[in-house]
């Protein structure tokens, strides 16, 4: 019941707004407002990234799994370093 809570108002919102959409973005005067739209989306994404990995990343061991993630180490890499940091620690 929560993820159809959560996701049933944006998808209602994209059918319901997309023929109005369909108009509004062949009108010459809407193309800058959609654009700070599209702009305001990106940098709301870009906050809630940054807030997410801050949140995440909130110790040292962290750091090295998130670096084999990102630079697509593998799953062997990334269980050898895990197992690592596990003996270093404890």
């Amino acid at each position: 019941m929560a993820t159809f809570s959560v996701f049933l108002p944006p998808i209602a919102c994209i059918i319901l707004l997309f023929p109005f959409y369909q108009n509004l973005k062949e009108v010459r005067w809407m193309h800058p407002v959609l654009q700070g739209i599209l702009a305001a989306l990106v940098g709301m994404l870009l906050l809630v990234t940054w807030q997410m990995g801050a949140a995440a990343l909130n110790s040292f061991p962290d750091l090295p799994i998130l670096a084999l993630t990102v630079f697509k180490g593998g799953l062997l890499w990334l269980a050898i370093a895990v197992a690592g940091i596990s003996l270093l620690i404890y």
